[in-house]
């Protein structure tokens, strides 16, 4: 009999085949080529922001063991990420239908109902309830776990219930024991940070919960929780808060020169990134090349930029904006900074030098670092907001 002859495509496709097994039926490599691995090291990636990878091993989970409820809970926890919220919910159906006592899944859709309600503006008691029940329920499945506490204390505080997520993180805390305890640990020092910076409205206490703020948020910081235009118009005594500029700077650019119609178009927070680019405050002003605008993530040196101009707009220290360019100080001879992380021709390194000079920044007490590339948190700004108003003695 003559041998069959098998083409090189021919031969790929059937050891595709033979080592997938068609879609759902991938054959294990090892004994730790399992499901359940593959939805660890998926959950792992997406906690670091990795969805593409974290999607690949969802996938692989599922390829393994088509009736693995994990792959599916890790389905619904990207398409929440992604603001997919209708395929998030599928997906959670779809591991419930597999095994509706499996604890991910009601962790995971506690963490969706919370992403979609703050999303979609839906009122926050309702949907805290909502999330509340899943994470109640995963803990009575599992009284030993940590995660259900702490996803439910991370709910609390993004819906403004700072005390009852304090609590939670305690619980959480009180294990003892995994990586959950100084992630806990962490988010309740914030919440402590917050507590004590005191958001006097709403919008400002839904912005100090946040792990890290843009731009629009912080321009919404400035004019809702510290009153910047009232106060500048105080300060300036006179009816057109936008007139005065101090000596030296140009005139604020237009909004429309400034930031794209697309950009201003998709910010929620467009009203207060208008008024603050009017009102010349720099350091909110988006980069020349248009690639920076209301969704830019403020850094510590960002932030220090703003310090620098709202106190040169009210104090009207002609040099503020360049005092510390080539300083002479007791730390340093001339353009050697004081900051080992900090180089002295930064273009934040005079706004971070006296913003850390009048108290209202800080850099670290043992190493001396300033951080400048660091992300500004939403509790972090508060403080600094507070402290801020405390130099100008501004009074509520």
């Amino acid at each position: 009999m003559r041998p069959i002859q098998v083409s090189a495509p021919c031969l790929l496709a059937f050891v595709l085949i033979v080592g997938c097994g068609g879609t759902g039926h991938i054959v294990p490599q090892s004994t730790l080529d399992t499901a359940d691995t593959h939805y660890g090291r998926g959950l792992l990636a997406l906690d670091e922001g990795d969805q593409w990878t974290a999607q690949a091993q969802f996938e692989r989970a599922r390829g393994l063991d088509e009736d693995f409820p994990g792959s599916y809970v890790g389905d619904a926890l990207v398409a929440s990420a992604q603001g997919e919220f209708f395929r998030a919910h599928q997906s959670i159906e779809k591991a419930l239908h597999r095994d509706d006592d499996f604890v991910d899944a009601h962790i995971a859709l506690g963490r969706i109902v919370a992403d979609e309600g703050l999303a979609k503006g839906r009122d926050r008691a309702d949907w805290l309830k909502d999330a509340t029940r899943s994470f109640q329920r995963a803990a009575r499945l599992a009284p030993g776990r940590a995660d259900a506490d702490y996803h439910l204390a991370r709910a609390q505080a993004r819906a403004g219930e700072f005390t009852a997520a304090l609590v939670s993180y305690q619980r959480v805390i009180a294990h003892n024991r995994g990586a959950l305890v100084a992630k806990a640990l962490s988010e309740a020092e914030r919440l402590q940070i917050v507590q004590r910076a005191a958001p006097g409205t709403k919008l400002g206490a839904r912005i100090a919960v946040l792990e890290r703020i843009t731009s629009a948020e912080l321009a919404v910081l400035l004019l809702e929780e510290m009153k910047l235009e009232e106060l500048m118009r105080q300060r300036r005594n006179t009816a057109d808060p936008v007139a005065f500029r101090p000596p030296g700077s140009s005139p604020a650019p237009s909004v429309e020169t400034t930031m794209s119609s697309a950009q201003m178009s998709t910010s929620w927070a467009r009203p207060w990134v208008e008024r603050a680019l009017e009102l010349g405050v720099p350091g909110l002003e988006p980069s020349p090349d248009g690639s920076a605008g209301a969704g830019e993530i403020v850094t510590r040196a960002h932030f220090a930029r703003v310090v620098e101009g709202i106190l040169s707009l009210l104090t009207r220290e002609v040099d503020l904006m360049t005092r510390y360019v080539g300083e002479d100080t007791p730390w340093a001879s001339s353009w050697v900074s004081r900051f080992p992380d900090v180089r002295a021709d930064h273009f934040g390194y005079n706004a971070i030098a006296l913003s850390v000079d009048r108290g209202i920044m800080s850099p670290d007490p043992v190493s001396g670092r300033f951080r400048p590339e660091d992300p500004v948190s939403g509790a972090e700004a508060l403080l600094i907001i507070r402290k801020l108003q405390n130099a100008v003695r501004m009074e509520f």
